[in-house]
C-alpha cells in the first residue's frame, strides 16, 4: 500500500492507501480536473540538500587558503 503527499491545492493532506501510483494519479486527475503529465517517486520524504554548482565550488576553492598558506 502507498500513501502520497499532495501539492499546494491540498496542503498537509496525505492521500491513501492506494495499491499503485497509477491508482492515485487517476484519482488526483479527477480532483484537479486535468491530466497529470509528470510525477516523481522519491526514495525518501526527507528534504534533500542541493549540491553546489561546479562554478560555486571552483570560486570557493580559489578563495580558501591552502593548508600550506596557513
Amino acid at each position: 500500500m502507498k500513501y502520497f503527499f499532495c501539492d499546494s491545492k491540498r496542503p498537509g493532506y496525505i492521500a491513501g492507501p492506494f495499491k499503485s501510483t497509477q491508482a492515485f494519479i487517476s484519482e488526483y486527475e479527477q480532483y484537479r480536473g486535468r491530466k497529470i503529465v509528470l510525477h516523481r517517486e522519491l526514495e525518501s520524504y526527507r528534504k534533500q540538500r542541493k549540491s553546489k554548482s561546479t562554478k560555486t565550488r571552483a570560486a570557493e576553492s580559489r578563495t580558501e587558503p591552502d593548508a600550506a598558506d596557513r
